[in-house]
């Protein structure tokens, strides 16, 4: 008997988004089981990683897809079953193609992706229902020898990045986009070659093809690809000139390791430092304070904000989308001083936002300044998606004032590391390792005496167990003063905000504004604790 979760309930206590969270954070294997009346999905799960979906709903399988794309013939897919059924049930069919037929495996990937994406997308209109997650691993977990993971991503979807466009398509209106389930697009491939004036990057099928016929009929040739992967291929051997044509990228999409999702500045730093004088321009649907944050002092290019993904569903149609192609029209045939004026430089803007440098001031502790951010993030945080998005933004906060900043979740007896800032330079691959640190609350650190505490505190770091194996994680060095900030839910520590001015240990100053930004965000996670419960209540 499969070992058991305990993660089961109702999809009006706990939604879609957090239950991918939850998932995609414990990094388990087994499948995500939904009900709503008549209506059933399973989502699986391979580390933490979404490899397939499924739905009773009436989406067309992945074999009529890869037929419609001209990938295979009917005729084709009864030889791939009929020795599927000879080799048995392990042997499955997507593997069956590419190594019987010579089906290009990215091409399937890519049809599963999508598909996947649709069907998971869809779950997110569910507002009532049933969930069960069963642990084990996903071939075990499939009973009959036709069934869903015949056709299985290698490499899985990102759960975080599937809660979070999930949630945005859903608050955007997304029943135009979820109720056309069969129309799929044929996706592009691409090729840079002397006739190409734009290169477009977009891992999202629908917006990326509108783009390149609607570019294509106006007189523009687009070379499109659907990832960074793809994109990085094509350019082997490629050599940039004055006539080089723009590369237009996504900011939110899979990173290389598919384990991110701003692959799209990944892609960008690559390609500044291969090739530094290459025209690129970042765009992305949210251009916001968050998002200049993420690309603060990263001289990587300029950032255009695009129309939402329910206007590209649209089509022609739409306003933004007509007048979003004219922009694109306008970085093909600009001059580089007319790019300057058209568009914004994110290191610049951020640094200079209604003239104020905020790093500096942060460093001087100005209270008056730093209120701009954080109106800005006290913004954010006004209507929140999911925990997550209520805590990165004191993150983000705490990265303008110290040199390194960690979030950790406060559970029973210890805290668990879920974001950083800064850490690269002294550990490697910061993000993993940080998702990795457990700190146990059950001796006496500064950890167990600041959650007693009713306030945040500066305090210089003691020789505890707890502390000594967490200064060693993040690279050995010992900070002279450190910063330790609570954001509480109903009386509780539900996350701890640590910071350092390492490596040159300047004094922390100017803290009293992320201190009541931390007092804020409390409040935030507790309306929306309310409401979730006052919607439950509502529907019982």
């Amino acid at each position: 008997m499969a070992p058991t979760m305990s993660l089961v309930g109702n999809l009006e206590d706990l939604g879609l988004g957090d239950i991918l969270q939850i998932v995609s954070l414990s990094r388990k294997s087994g499948v995500l089981s939904l009900q709503r009346k008549q209506d059933e999905g399973r989502i699986y799960f391979s580390n933490g990683q979404v490899i397939k979906a499924w739905s009773n709903s009436g989406y067309d399988n992945i074999g009529d897809l890869l037929s419609r794309k001209g990938l295979v013939t009917d005729r084709l897919l009864e030889r791939a079953l009929a020795i599927q059924r000879k080799s048995g049930i392990r042997k499955r069919i997507g593997a069956i193609l590419c190594e019987h037929f010579e089906i290009p495996r990215d091409q399937i990937e890519e049809t599963v992706r999508e598909q996947t994406e649709r069907i998971v997308y869809d779950f997110f209109t569910w507002d009532r229902g049933t969930f069960e997650f069963e642990l084990g691993e996903p071939e075990e977990l499939a009973a009959t020898n036709f069934n869903p993971l015949q056709f299985m991503l290698e490499q899985g979807l990102n759960p975080q990045w599937l809660a979070l466009e999930g949630t945005r398509l859903k608050d955007e209106g997304g029943e135009i986009y979820f109720s056309r389930k069969s129309e799929q697009q044929v996706s592009l491939g691409g090729s840079i070659d002397p006739q190409t004036r734009l290169v477009l990057v977009d891992d999202d099928c629908t917006t990326r093809d509108l783009l390149h016929s609607l570019l294509s009929q106006k007189g523009v040739n687009v070379a499109a690809f659907k990832d960074s992967r793809s994109l990085l291929d094509a350019l082997a051997g490629w050599t940039p000139s004055k006539q080089s044509p723009p590369f237009v990228i996504d900011m939110i999409m899979a990173t290389l390791d598919g384990e991110g999702i701003f692959g799209g500045l990944e892609l960008a730093e690559i390609l500044r430092k291969e090739w530094p004088r290459q025209r690129i321009f970042l765009m992305s649907d949210r251009v916001d304070a968050s998002v200049k944050n993420r690309v603060a002092g990263l001289d990587i290019g300029q950032l255009i904000a695009k129309p939402s993904r329910n206007s590209f569903v649209e089509g022609f149609e739409s306003l933004a989308v007509r007048e979003f192609i004219d922009k694109l029209i306008g970085i093909v045939e600009s001059p580089d001083e007319e790019e300057k004026a058209m568009f914004f430089d994110i290191g610049r803007d951020l640094s200079h936002e209604e003239g104020v440098n905020f790093l500096s001031y942060c460093k001087t502790g100005s209270a008056t300044d730093l209120s701009v951010k954080i109106r800005t993030l006290v913004e954010e945080i006004s209507s929140p998606l999911t925990p997550g998005s209520i805590v990165l933004p004191a993150l983000q906060l705490a990265g303008e004032i110290f040199s390194r900043a960690v979030i950790l979740r406060c559970r029973p007896g210890e805290l668990v590391g879920i974001g950083q800032f800064g850490l690269e330079p002294f550990c490697g691959d910061a993000e993993a390792m940080i998702r990795e640190t457990v700190i146990s609350l059950a001796g006496d650190s500064v950890f167990s005496r600041t959650l007693k505490q009713p306030a945040p505190c500066i305090i210089a770091p003691q020789d505890s167990a707890e502390e000594i194996a967490f200064f060693a994680r993040l690279g050995g060095r010992l900070p002279e003063e450190i910063f330790l900030g609570q954001i509480k839910c109903f009386d509780q520590v539900a996350y701890l905000l640590y910071g350092d001015n390492c490596p040159d240990n300047s004094p922390i100053v100017g803290v009293e504004p992320l201190e009541i930004f931390l007092l804020l965000a409390g409040l935030a996670l507790e309306k929306e604790l309310l409401q979730k419960e006052l919607h439950r209540c509502r529907a019982v």
